[in-house]
């Protein structure tokens, strides 16, 4: 398992591509943070990945916004936090602004 005792954030995680996206990460062994604006949709991708025994809790958060990003990095990054990286897959290109 790759992502063991790894922190993996992704974005737009409450379907599609990102998903699957979670899932994979959650299957090579990575704890992973589902985010997306769709609350309910992060849950459900949650969910799925706990049946299949792996690890993740959602965080609901619209990168778009600058208040949104800060709430992931507050919530999941503790001060020298282990090795973390993020998987941004948002349905609309505003929300790149967020990671500069």
């Amino acid at each position: 398992m790759r992502f063991n005792d790894k922190t993996v954030i992704v974005t737009g995680a409450a379907g599609g591509i990102g998903g699957a996206i979670s899932a994979r990460f959650a299957a090579e062994g990575a704890q992973v943070v589902v985010t997306d604006v769709n609350a309910e949709g992060a849950e459900a991708t949650v969910a799925a990945i706990l049946a299949q025994g792996g690890k993740a809790r959602a965080l609901a958060s619209d990168i778009a916004q600058p208040e949104g990003c800060r709430a992931i990095v507050e919530n999941v990054m503790p001060p020298k936090a282990p090795s973390t990286c993020c998987a941004t897959m948002p349905a609309s290109t505003g929300a790149a602004t967020c990671w500069r």
